[in-house]
């Protein structure tokens, strides 16, 4: 059987808004990050623009789409509301320069000031509270003598790195991924951007608008073989079918193609022993879903095992 994979990356990302949304990622939780990563990829993958020009009709519009592919109205919820909190994030960061919206769509301005009140009217602290304040800065004055305060600066400067350096953990579990989708592609033979088009026996359909559902028949493994299966992980259009029912795709995009081929890892039980660099338990519960990994390199001297890590490590090197 074959399957697809889509490209961690959007095509729409822009260096500025990437930084962006690195910036926002490191306030969820670890384990919530890889899920909010892909609602933003498949919002920028919708909007097709800069997060600067997105607009509140950008959003109702995204919604509106997945509430017609038959999303269930919690995950809508969730999505959109992942989507405003990015939104939100940026514009209080950099205000329009990042995450701008016309005059009537932005957060609404701060309430007037209140006027000061007569002196007349001010407030007297009781004699009591002055006395406690007295206390308190006596001691303050006390320990201060024998206390060695640290610098403020090296304290800001030590939030700053754990807020925004990038998380080692996160960035090594994507290139885990990303390296061991490479390999499944360099198994099936389609280890190029433009084998998202290809068929089995090596022919190439003409648009993503959907898996191309055309039976091709051919030698496989030494026997004839007939199969509809197509795009970089070699989808059969029934295993298609039912993930892009469950990932929400609407064609079969080089995106989507991905997300459903990491949702296949997942079912098998194998995206958490890739996340975790077990690569050789991660190709043992997936060869009956690809056998071209238990194929690889038939007839060399090198078991396939062997040349598969090869490859893997290849790519993840060239991914960190």
């Amino acid at each position: 059987m074959r399957t697809a994979q889509q490209p961690l990356r959007s095509s729409s990302a822009g260096g500025e808004d990437t930084e962006l949304i690195h910036k926002w990622l490191q306030q969820k939780p670890p384990g919530r990050r890889r899920s909010h990563w892909l609602i933003v990829k498949q919002f920028r993958d919708f909007v097709r623009k800069p997060l600067a020009e997105v607009t509140k009709a950008d959003v109702e519009a995204f919604a509106t789409s997945l509430t017609s592919r038959g999303i269930a109205p919690q995950t809508v919820a969730r999505t959109v509301s992942a989507v405003k909190s990015l939104l939100a994030f940026g514009f209080e960061r950099t205000g329009a320069k990042q995450v701008s919206s016309p005059p009537h769509e932005r957060l609404p301005a701060p309430p007037p000031r209140r006027k000061k009140p007569p002196a007349s009217e001010k407030y007297r602290p009781p004699l009591r509270l002055w006395l406690s304040l007295g206390v308190c800065f006596g001691l303050f004055l006390t320990v201060s003598r024998t206390v060695t305060w640290a610098p403020a600066s090296s304290e800001i400067s030590k939030k700053w790195e754990e807020i925004f350096s990038p998380p080692p953990e996160e960035s090594v579990k994507n290139a885990r991924t990303k390296a061991f989708l490479d390999t499944i592609a360099w198994a099936e033979g389609t280890d190029e951007l433009a084998n998202y088009r290809t068929q089995y026996t090596g022919t190439q359909f003409a648009g993503f608008h959907d898996h191309p559902r055309e039976l091709k028949c051919g030698l496989r493994y030494g026997q004839q073989l007939c199969a509809d299966a197509a795009g970089r992980y070699q989808f059969l259009s029934s295993t298609w079918d039912r993930l892009a029912k469950k990932i929400g795709a609407t064609d079969f995009s080089p995106a989507n193609q991905d997300l459903a081929a990491i949702e296949l890892l997942r079912e098998y039980g194998a995206l958490e022993d890739i996340e975790a660099g077990r690569f050789e338990v991660a190709v043992h519960k997936l060869t009956g879903v690809w056998p071209s990994l238990k194929h690889a390199g038939d007839g060399h001297s090198e078991p396939a095992i062997v040349l598969l890590h090869q490859v893997y490590q290849k790519r993840l090197e060239s991914y960190l």
